[in-house]
């Protein structure tokens, strides 16, 4: 976001004027914290690569960590030394300008693929919540932007208060998005399994649903994976059935095509098989739905199941 120009990532006022001292001096000593300075510099773009090298040298012997370290020492002064050998190279090195800004800007959209190449790396229950997280703190940088010339007491409330906006979405997004234990049994869904408990008489409640829908998970959050929801079910014995997309399973796929979708979420509520096809159409509840209308949908379900026999006027006639 820094490299975007969301904000700018403030350097403390004595690391900045303590740069400027080593810049200015000159000897051995000052080639000595040029160096320490250069190191600190590159940090962040060269942790990537060797967060993965330091992690090997912890299991090793103590010979081959101080032969990593002074591979990578020598990989930082090789320019310099380089440039102090044949001094005519200099001329290549590019000269400040406005190239600077494009470049950190094209850095700026490769460190947003890292963030989606670490993503990969995430438990699917996950997705949802860490990428809710970290736009909370993206608004958080956004909010400091915008203020960030503000001193004083007031540069600090809004430090603060961006730290406040950050710190309760995130847990609000965790609290409701994340993993959680379910409140209603769900079972997995498949067709055969669909077309076997409405041959047997039950009605049948599926959410189409996947780990990357955000209006999914709220959905179920608050107006499915309710108690008032989870008492009428059981009321009634409704089966709850989930379908999860989250891997673009073609079963599923063909089912909400079946039902005229395209996408998701879609909670559909399948009455027994009955003799009347319009008795067997299913009541779909589209987008973003309330308890209110899953309730209604379950009410109205129970209306077009079909009347069970009665097996006394049977056996009198």
């Amino acid at each position: 976001l820094s490299f975007l120009g969301v904000w700018e990532l403030p350097i403390p006022g004595f690391i900045g004027s303590t740069a400027g001292k080593v810049q200015t001096q000159e000897g051995p000593a000052g080639s000595f914290f040029k160096g320490v300075l250069s190191t600190v510099l590159a940090t962040p773009c060269s942790g990537p690569f060797l967060g993965p090298v330091f992690g090997f040298t912890l299991t090793q012997p103590t010979g081959v960590t101080y032969a990593v370290f002074a591979a990578i020492a020598t990989g930082m002064a090789l320019p310099y030394f380089i440039v102090g050998i044949f001094p005519s190279l200099i001329r290549f090195v590019p000269k400040p300008g406005p190239w600077m800004e494009t470049l950190k800007e094209v850095l700026g959209f490769v460190m947003l693929g890292t963030v989606v190449f670490l993503f990969t790396f995430l438990d699917s229950n996950y997705f949802v919540p860490t990428f809710a997280l970290l736009i909370s703190i993206w608004i958080g940088c956004w909010w400091v932007g915008r203020y960030q010339k503000t001193k004083g007491m007031a540069g600090f409330m809004q430090w603060l208060q961006a730290a406040a906006v950050s710190v309760t979405l995130g847990t609000l997004v965790f609290s409701y998005l994340g993993p959680s234990d379910s409140v209603i049994d769900w079972e997995p869904f498949s067709k055969e399994r669909l077309a076997e408990l409405r041959s047997k008489g039950s009605t049948v409640m599926v959410d189409f649903s996947a780990e990357w829908c955000l209006t999914c998970k709220y959905n179920l959050a608050f107006a499915i994976e309710t108690s008032r929801v989870k008492t009428a079910i059981e009321k009634r014995k409704v089966v709850p059935m989930l379908a999860d997309w989250t891997d673009g399973s073609p079963e599923i796929k063909a089912m909400l095509e079946s039902l005229n979708s395209k996408s998701i979420p879609v909670l559909a509520f399948f009455p027994p098989n009955a003799k009347n096809t319009k008795e067997s159409q299913p009541i779909i509840l589209r987008d973003l739905v309330t308890e209110s209308q899953v309730l209604d949908a379950i009410e109205k379900v129970e209306l077009v199941r079909p009347p069970v026999p009665d097996m006394r006027s049977r056996t009198a006639g």
